[in-house]
């Protein structure tokens, strides 16, 4: 490196010339070598210790230089290597007070270097003889508030470096927590997935999860885990899963995933409250929407031609009595069916077709399907 030293600075009126005998007559470039141990920047300044060839004898000295965090690379000041820092600068504060106040000049530094002066006592011992008491203590008491003034910088550079060592060890702790999360949700997923169905048919739509418990729920009433999902309009409903297999799992999973966009799917002709397995991959498979559009199972008997001969609006629980709600009850010329109704009050529920419409009429595009006991009259 190609050091600055300023004519008129520091390093090369007070300095060199103390520390090392010389001194330059004007601006003049240094070349350290062998640099190492660089320090944090305080006051836009840095530490170094660094090797460089003294002008007056050719010998390699070595030293700790201050240097300004500029483009010339400029010597604030230098020390002998393995000095205190402290001590050498209030040594380096003083030296500079009483030549600034005229008590001493360039030529006494080099004289004290040959006189072998080196500490701030026997500089103190070498002022007092060309200045008074009072003159001494002005000189001390400039060079202390110099000093204060850096050690306030290095103290705040020590505050600044616990805080950034505090986060990022609050940083750290966090990111190994999350990364067991992510692997405690890895397990628990593959423990909760249900494989029936292939799966099951996944529900349009995302949703965020609020919040997991557990309940009873079923023609037993099982032990069931219940999770509250938000869609996109802020409609708050419950799903169910009362699968004994992997429910653990399964529940754990879901607590993992509160607050997060999750899909879930259904398993067969099983309504939209119940839920197969919830994965938060929400771009896996189609990229739903978010309509509460349901796809109808696959039918197990192709288009049949039915005649609607009578339709009756009856309670669901005639026919299971976990259902809350109406239901069409459609009794056509080949049997008796069921369906949603047109407007269902669960939301969740896959709207009816209105049968009432076409009674007495024969309707070709009608499919049935046998699901939860019964048999379900559903138009294509």
């Amino acid at each position: 490196m190609k050091a600055k030293v300023q004519k008129n600075g520091h390093a090369n009126l007070d300095s060199f010339p103390f520390r090392y005998g010389f001194t330059y007559d004007n601006t003049e470039r240094l070349e350290l070598t062998n640099i190492r141990n660089k320090g944090d920047m305080v006051d836009n300044r840095y530490h170094i210790d660094a090797n460089f060839v003294n002008p007056n004898t050719d010998k390699t000295e070595q030293g700790h230089f201050v240097m300004l965090n500029d483009r010339e690379n400029t010597v604030v000041t230098v020390w002998g290597a393995n000095m205190d820092s402290k001590e050498e600068t209030r040594l380096s504060e003083t030296l500079r007070s009483a030549r600034i106040r005229g008590k001493i000049n360039t030529d006494d530094m080099v004289k004290m270097h040959s006189l072998k002066i080196r500490s701030l006592d026997e500089f103190i011992d070498y002022l007092a003889i060309k200045s008074s008491t009072k003159e001494i203590e002005v000189i001390n008491s400039d060079a202390n508030r110099r000093v204060e003034k850096l050690s306030k910088a290095l103290g705040r550079l020590n505050e600044d470096k616990k805080s950034l060592q505090s986060n990022l060890d609050k940083q750290d702790a966090e990111n190994i927590a999350l990364k067991r999360i992510i692997e405690e949700l890895k397990s628990v997923s593959r423990g909760a997935y249900d494989s029936r169905g292939s799966g099951g048919i996944w529900n349009p739509g995302t949703f965020t999860l609020v919040s997991v418990r557990w309940s009873n729920k079923g023609r037993n009433n099982q032990r069931a885990v219940m999770v509250k999902l938000k869609d996109s309009k802020n409609y708050e409903f419950e799903i169910a899963n009362n699968w004994s297999d992997g429910i653990q799992d399964r529940y754990r999973q879901a607590e993992l995933l509160v607050s997060k966009t999750v899909k879930y799917s259904t398993f067969g002709n099983y309504s939209r409250d119940w839920f197969l397995n919830i994965s938060d991959d929400v771009h896996q498979d189609n990229p739903f929407d978010n309509s509460f559009v349901i796809r109808k199972p696959a039918p197990k008997v192709g288009a049949i031609t039915f005649k609607i001969q009578t339709v009756e609006i009856v309670p669901g629980n005639t026919f299971n009595s976990n259902w809350r709600g109406n239901m069409q009850k459609v009794t056509t010329n080949k049997g008796t069916y069921i369906d949603n109704i047109k407007n269902p009050e669960n939301p969740m529920l896959t709207p009816g077709f209105d049968w009432s419409s076409v009674i007495g009429k024969t309707v070709n595009d009608a499919v049935i399907n046998h699901s939860r006991g019964c048999d379900w009259i559903n138009k294509r």
